[in-house]
């Protein structure tokens, strides 16, 4: 399949393969799902957020965004040379 796949596209090998050119997760979805409702149950009950909640930090100060936008508008010619 590896050698096939390089000098055809991919669909071409799977059908070869599996008969199929086009790829499912339909069985990996009914064998998870009593892992996925025990998942939603679980974190459900035990009040677990899902995702990400955005940032509460700040993590440049007022200073360092007035760098970065100054330096961003300032032409080459007009850029110092940075410290070493």
């Amino acid at each position: 399949m590896l050698k096939m796949g390089s000098s055809k596209p991919w669909p071409d090998a799977m059908e070869v393969l599996t008969g199929q050119r086009s790829m499912k997760a339909d069985g990996l979805l009914e064998y998870f799902r009593p892992l996925y409702e025990w998942l939603q149950a679980e974190n459900q009950r035990t009040g677990e957020y899902i995702g990400w909640e955005p940032s509460k930090m700040q993590y440049c100060t007022a200073e360092q965004r007035a760098a970065l936008s100054a330096k961003e508008t300032s032409t080459p010619e007009t850029q110092q040379p940075a410290e070493s």
